[in-house]
């Protein structure tokens, strides 16, 4: 059975501080710039950025921000909300040099836009020029945004697509798909794959966090996920039934070697016990018939799993 058909683009954004910056131990780099880019993001695409956003906006659905941080299916063109969808975006959290940042060193941030949300691609752009020049972590440190350059596959290298200097777009941003995913799931090995979690994985199960990670619980959250990016983004039509492939799933494939641990994450708020991220961070193993399985996995790989995904969580590495 097919992947659904999803396409996206991944954009690596080169941002320099102005001066030294320091962070705790704990800090979820993520969080870093999640917060302030949803904020600078509604300042430059929201006619009224001091309105909070709802059944009150005056125009639901066609704003930049509303469409990328509370995107939610509409029955009818101007109907009610029926139901929310998964943000369009993933950012993937920088590498924290020890000691944190010198004026030296560049912060590189990955972000995946995915189907439809590339059309928002010079809003998100003008949104981290407006976060650089307000400034990110304790004190709103001020960073320059020194380039964007699209990661087109593992093997491929980086194409500069915006220059920070000349504020100009030099090149249009190449799309890809899960054609180019199949592909790179050649890699994998059809009977065993390790897995590195490299950020938090959080998964829930009846709604609650599951405090164990069965194949089940794993498997449906990756197919619910990309399929619902597929359907809601990328106008997928005709997904099929999975039912019978995560139930062969299940007859011919276990979760081995799970060596992980529960991490906690500060964003760096007062308020830590409902602002904290946590998850599973380690290694886990997948043994069997994997022929299938791995281009799930190589999807995951991009689109990342679980919950809280917009600040980087549940971003893995096959091998």
């Amino acid at each position: 059975m097919s992947l659904p058909p999803i396409t996206f683009t991944r954009l690596r954004f080169s941002l320099t501080p102005r001066r030294d910056l320091r962070l705790p131990p704990d800090y979820h780099p993520g969080a870093l710039v999640r917060d302030h880019f949803g904020t600078s993001l509604k300042h430059v695409a929201c006619h009224q950025p001091w309105h909070p956003c709802g059944e009150t906006c005056a125009l639901p659905g066609r704003c930049a921000f509303g469409r990328l941080f509370a995107p939610q299916a509409r029955d009818e063109k101007e109907g009610p909300p029926s139901r929310d969808l998964y943000r369009p975006f993933i950012l993937e959290p920088p590498e924290v040099p020890v000691g944190g940042f010198t004026a030296e060193t560049t912060l590189q941030l990955d972000m995946v836009l995915i189907g439809k949300a590339r059309e928002e691609i010079r809003v998100v752009v003008s949104a981290f020029e407006e976060m650089a020049r307000h400034g990110l972590g304790a004190g709103r440190q001020a960073w320059q945004l020194a380039r964007i350059t699209t990661l087109d596959g593992a093997s491929e290298p980086e194409t500069p697509i915006y220059e920070g200097a000349t504020g100009q777009f030099v090149a249009p941003p190449p799309e890809s798909g899960t054609e180019k995913i199949i592909a790179e799931a050649e890699r994998l090995s059809q009977t065993e794959i390790e897995v590195e979690l490299l950020t938090p994985l959080r998964l829930q199960q009846r709604r609650m966090t599951a405090l164990d990670l069965p194949f089940s619980v794993w498997a449906q959250a990756q197919v619910r996920r990309a399929d619902d990016l597929a359907r809601d983004w990328c106008d997928a039509a005709d997904i099929p039934d999975r039912a019978p492939m995560l139930e062969h799933w299940q007859n011919t494939i276990e979760l081995t070697c799970k060596d992980l641990r529960w991490e906690r994450w500060s964003r760096g708020h007062i308020r830590e016990d409902r602002l904290a991220l946590s998850g599973w961070r380690g290694t886990l193993g997948f043994r069997g018939d994997l022929s299938e399985f791995r281009s799930w996995l190589a999807l995951g790989e991009i689109l990342h799993v679980g919950k809280q995904t917009g600040f980087g969580l549940g971003k893995y590495q096959c091998r």
